[in-house]
């Protein structure tokens, strides 16, 4: 039903879409995970988990992950999140980055939409045991506790640094780097995909419904960021009712939650 709402979306059958989205929602079997960022590394299905890919390593079906682990941790990283997808995380006040005075191009990872930091490795933090600083003044980092050459800058002799600077988060767990693979599950749809096609759906054809807001702001609650709405500590109350204006913020809203 999931991926027949997937399609109908994509086909522009709105209707059919909605009504798919809301006959999964009303079955009451799925809801959202508390933790986003510890949803990724779950090995079981979890609550949230509609249609995934098994893996085991007992059964050698893993999925290798070796291009995005950073180099200095034994990785490639020739995949890396872009930085169009930074830009698009919201800070913490619910504003984008063009607006908000909580922005620091600077330090762009600070006040942002904690969604982003389970996505990015943000510089300067821990990860497969290894302090990530793709800074090109940064020459040595700590490995396991011991100064080595860092190997995430793109004035290091190694030629592999990831060439934006970006290392994913998501999903990484510290087993990763011995093998180079791992056994989670490969999420293909997920209940928060099903409530944004539900409410994306809606908006094209009836953009007051208020269940847009209700469902939408479930996402957002969960990745703790401001409800939309007119409240005191709600945001964009201009864009309510508004279709066109929707349908561009929860597209930005399944962008920074499903990339």
């Amino acid at each position: 039903m999931a991926c027949k709402a997937r399609v109908a979306l994509a086909w522009g059958d709105y209707e059919t879409c909605a009504e798919l989205c809301k006959e999964i929602m009303d079955m009451k079997t799925y809801s959202l995970y508390e933790d986003y960022g510890q949803l990724f590394r779950e090995k079981a299905y979890t609550c949230e988990t509609i249609w995934a890919l098994p893996n085991s390593y007992a059964y050698e079906q893993t999925q290798a992950i070796k291009s995005f682990v950073s180099r200095t941790a034994g990785g490639n990283i020739t995949a890396q999140p872009s930085w169009d997808l930074l830009a698009a995380y919201e800070c913490t006040d619910g504003k984008v980055i063009d607006e908000s005075p909580l922005f620091d191009p600077h330090d762009p990872f600070k006040n942002r939409d904690p969604r982003c930091a389970e996505t990015f490795v943000v510089p300067g933090t821990t990860i497969y045991g290894v302090v990530f600083d793709p800074h090109p003044d940064t020459k040595t980092v700590l490995k396991d506790g011991v100064e080595v050459e860092n190997k995430d800058n793109k004035t290091s002799k190694n030629p592999y640094a990831a060439f934006n600077g970006c290392c994913l988060r998501k999903g990484a767990q510290e087993e990763w780097k011995v093998g180079q693979y791992n056994e989670n599950p490969l999420i293909i749809i997920r209940y928060a995909d099903v409530l944004l096609m539900y409410i994306e759906a809606l908006n094209e054809y009836n953009p007051a419904n208020p269940d847009i807001l209700t469902y939408w702001n479930m996402i957002r609650h969960r990745a703790g960021v401001p409800a939309i709405g007119t409240g005191e500590d709600e945001v964009y109350p201009e864009i309510i009712g508004d279709k066109d204006l929707q349908r561009k913020y929860i597209r930005r809203e399944r962008m920074v939650e499903l990339c």
